[in-house]
């Protein structure tokens, strides 16, 4: 029995996971990025903290500054817009080969 080669595995099996390696960094990054309770428990007062709980921090039980709930939402959004925008060919090219037969 023949040992396959490296050459089979970077010509054939690595272009196939592109499409499933872009899926699984968007949808791990994204719930990395919006963990909110174990950030919230764990970080100190005094250390850096996630954009959740830092926006988190102008939501009172009286007063709410929505100028930067706003604000603070709208920078967080754009990083995982940009991962999405990056890695939306390998998700187009794997819903296109599963969807044709050959």
């Amino acid at each position: 029995m023949a040992v396959l080669g490296t050459g089979y595995f970077w010509r054939i099996v690595f272009p196939l996971l592109g499409p499933v390696t872009a899926s699984m960094v968007v949808l791990n990054g994204l719930g990395i990025w919006n963990d909110f309770l174990m950030p919230m428990l764990v970080l100190t007062s005094g250390q850096a903290k996630t954009m959740v709980v830092e926006i988190y921090r102008y939501i009172g039980e009286f007063f709410s500054r929505w100028d930067m709930i706003f604000a603070g939402t709208a920078m967080s959004v754009v990083p995982v817009l940009i991962v999405f925008i990056t890695l939306q060919k390998h998700f187009v090219r794997g819903i296109a080969s599963g969807a044709t037969k050959g």
